[in-house]
């Protein structure tokens, strides 16, 4: 059904209650401490307090957290961060079906789920979507149904423009008459998504120019890295001198500011974007950000570091490090500690030499890895060749496991066994652009 803007708030209530599902970890915690913390989207029905309090118990109190996606919300019962969350149900059953211990307890709502349009758009049928922007939270239960009500009309995806767009920004977005992705318009507008068409055969649509980035069959994004441009010339940087002695032109840093765009609206990166550091003729960021959190991955402290490295560090935590812990463990792992990021100074911090790829937070040194369930792993303590190769040690294998999973990604990828300066942590890079690789 498609429903015109008065009734955007009502639906969105029902879509949210029907479609949703509560997931609970360890209810032991609320029962001592007589405080629930519940987990539920950032919508204004779901974040006010009073709407849960009147199915509580006497004597208990509700702190509501908010989250961008089910997923993020899932992950938030898994680590203990809420006793339990009303999301979509998608997510729990894909944390289900991976073996993440959640369990599923009841339907939130018997309500229903709408499509939205705006009251002046046209639009009164799925058909009418074709060619539209639609905005889609990928892997949600709102994905789900809206690729099955294409189906349903001989539709697919391709048949309209799928924008990622975070559920708290949809209203806003709908109201605007648009549906913007989730991060301020570039001025020049070089990478607003135009979902072109390719030849028939390639189903998925390129959303920017160089083809970074680019949408699936599904709708979902992909982001490669390796397309985006580096913010500076990747060999005639090894040569320089480590100094901020000169400055970044307003188009170098328009450009990198355009990509870091790009990055933060299609990853589920929290960061903070900083001005411009340094300049091409030695240390320096055009478009550095502070960045806080890959995902469900806190780092401590944060890390200053380029907008590209930033993107193969969250490809190299989703794709390898988190199912690596989840075979390893069970648990994710659910922050990891920053050894060093952007640095104006020399490999290894020495007197003499080149030039360290931290000069231009192309670099990140990563002390230890922390689970969900507290412990912590640690590079100096954990780390066995023998205890790896054999299989005696987990925690041996997992760092094994991530050393060598960030060799693909990474040019320059270096631990215990590459130098005694790297004994107590793991260094990763994009220096000389990925023309050359280093992997111990």
């Amino acid at each position: 059904m498609i429903a015109p803007l008065v009734r955007l708030i009502k639906l969105a209530l029902s879509v949210l209650a029907a479609s949703t599902a509560i997931g609970l970890a360890s209810p032991s915690h609320a029962q001592d401490s007589k405080v629930l913390k519940v987990g539920t989207l950032k919508l204004i029905h779901g974040i006010s307090a009073y709407f849960y309090e009147k199915f509580v118990p006497a004597g208990y109190t509700v702190e509501v957290y908010p989250f961008e996606s089910p997923t993020d919300g899932k992950n938030a019962v898994l680590t203990g961060t809420v006793d339990t969350c009303i999301h979509g149900i998608a997510a729990f059953l894909l944390g289900a079906a991976a073996g993440e211990p959640v369990v599923i307890v009841a339907n939130a709502n018997n309500g229903g789920m709408a499509v939205i349009a705006g009251v002046n758009t046209g639009i009164k049928t799925i058909k009418d979507l074709k060619g539209k922007k639609v905005a889609i939270w990928p892997g949600s239960t709102q994905e789900a149904v809206i690729l099955e009500r294409l189906r349903m009309e001989g539709m697919s995806i391709k048949d309209i423009q799928p924008i990622r767009l975070q559920f708290s920004d949809h209203a806003a977005a709908l109201a605007r008459g648009d549906v913007p992705l989730p991060q301020p318009k570039p001025a020049n507008g070089t990478w607003l998504p135009t979902a072109t068409e390719t030849a028939s055969s390639q189903p998925a649509r390129e959303l920017h120019t160089d083809g970074a980035l680019s949408t699936d069959r599904r709708g979902e994004l992909n982001l490669a890295f390796d397309r985006m441009k580096a913010e500076r010339d990747p060999y005639a940087s090894a040569e320089l001198q480590p100094a901020e002695v000169t400055s970044w032109s307003k188009e170098d840093v328009q450009q990198a500011q355009t990509q870091c765009a790009m990055v933060l609206a299609a990853l589920n990166i929290e960061a903070d974007v900083g001005p411009p550091i340094g300049g091409p003729g030695g240390c320096g960021i055009a478009a550095p950000v502070r960045i806080s959190r890959f995902g469900a991955i806190e780092v401590t402290p944060p890390a200053t570091l380029n907008c590209r490295l930033a993107a193969a560090l969250y490809k190299w935590m989703t794709d390898v490090v988190q199912p690596a812990a989840r075979r390893r463990f069970g648990e994710p792992v659910v922050g990891v500690v920053n050894a060093s990021a952007y640095s104006c100074r020399r490999r290894n911090a020495a007197s003499t030499g080149r030039i360290s790829e931290h000069s231009f937070g192309n670099a990140l040194d990563m002390r230890s890895f922390r689970l969900a369930s507290g412990k912590e792993i640690s590079v100096l303590g954990e780390w066995s060749t023998a205890g790896a190769f054999f299989g005696i040690y987990k925690t041996s294998s997992f760092l094994s496991d991530i050393h060598k999973g960030a060799c693909p990604i990474f040019s320059t990828v270096m631990g215990p066994r590459a130098n005694h300066a790297h004994e107590n942590h793991f260094h990763v890079d994009l220096g000389r652009d990925g023309a050359y690789k280093f992997c111990k």
